[in-house]
């Protein structure tokens, strides 16, 4: 790929950063939790309030966008392009590991565009490139694994690839708990993608072992400062909110689940088999998207 083209699909993915997350735009209400940061006196006192609040009303937040938000408010004042700064970082590196992966598996210029188009097409996603909570950098963080773990051998002992893995491994345990339990699925299911046959010293040595540790490692001592220390005090039980969903559920949402299911297995098989060649798991591939989205259009949908 040559240095204009980079350039052009930089430009692309600054344009649709710029112009898509909406970033600008008026504070959603859980974002207040991270503007108010930016009145507190000093660093302890904002520390404290989220060590008093992580094991109630932001139970199962790690703290760390908060604490990211206290000293961007601090320097830059009340700024909204300043309270949602991490979750734009996190959206360009969003685009720049979807654009890795896309070159990994041997697609060029015109995918990655196409990829970063199809990208801000989603309303939902780009929503979230411009909120200021720590889901995004969460999504980010994983496609980031995603595309460590589609690379060779050779490809990851070079420096770029082990601070790339290594820095949005540490963002996003810092982020948000269930990091820790994407990244393992993601260096598993790569492997097997990649691995036609099954051995222990293999699969150790491609999911990177001492990554997986220290992303257990991370996360659960943030995790032991904030959110699991003592036990949540909920004021509403969650599964008033979950039963309505789970009661609207019918027997054609499990068979579309359990469809979705088979077809999942059966493209994992082609995905590791060359045999009947990419026109078959092309068919499959569409025919899961088919299932989703009959299955969406089944879901009841609020009509306000």
């Amino acid at each position: 790929m040559t240095v204009k083209t980079k350039v052009a699909l930089t430009v692309l993915g600054i344009a649709i950063l710029a112009l898509y997350s909406s970033w600008d735009r008026p504070l959603w209400i859980d974002e207040y939790l991270h503007f108010v940061f930016g009145g507190f006196a000093s660093w302890g006192e904002a520390w404290a309030a989220v060590q008093s609040s992580t094991t109630n009303i932001n139970h199962g937040q790690t703290g760390f966008y908060f604490m990211l938000d206290y000293g961007l408010l601090q320097v830059f004042g009340a700024n909204l392009f300043a309270l949602r700064l991490p979750s734009l970082i996190s959206g360009a590196l969003l685009l720049f590991s979807v654009a890795l992966f896309l070159r990994r598996k041997n697609l060029g210029a015109v995918a990655i565009g196409a990829a970063f188009l199809l990208l801000a097409a989603q309303p939902n996603l780009m929503y979230f490139v411009g909120e200021a909570r720590p889901y995004l950098p969460m999504v980010a963080s994983a496609v980031a694994a995603l595309a460590y773990f589609s690379s060779t051998a050779e490809q990851r002992k070079t420096t770029p690839m082990k601070v790339f893995i290594w820095t949005t491994m540490v963002w996003g345990a810092l982020m948000m708990p269930y990091y820790l339990l994407y990244l393992p699925v993601i260096a598993t299911t790569c492997f097997v993608l990649a691995v036609r046959t099954w051995n222990f010293t293999e699969f150790r040595k491609f999911i990177n072992l001492p990554l997986q540790i220290t992303s257990v490692v991370v996360g659960v001592s943030i995790g032991a400062l904030t959110w699991l220390r003592g036990s949540p005090n909920f004021q509403r039980d969650p599964w008033l909110i979950i039963r309505p969903l789970v009661d609207s559920l019918t027997i054609w949402h499990y068979l579309a689940a359990i469809a979705v299911l088979i077809l999942f297995i059966i493209t994992i098989r082609l995905g590791r088999t060359d045999a009947r060649g990419p026109i078959l798991l092309f068919v499959v591939m569409g025919g899961m998207a088919v299932v989703f989205a009959v299955l969406i259009l089944m879901l009841p949908l609020p009509l306000s």
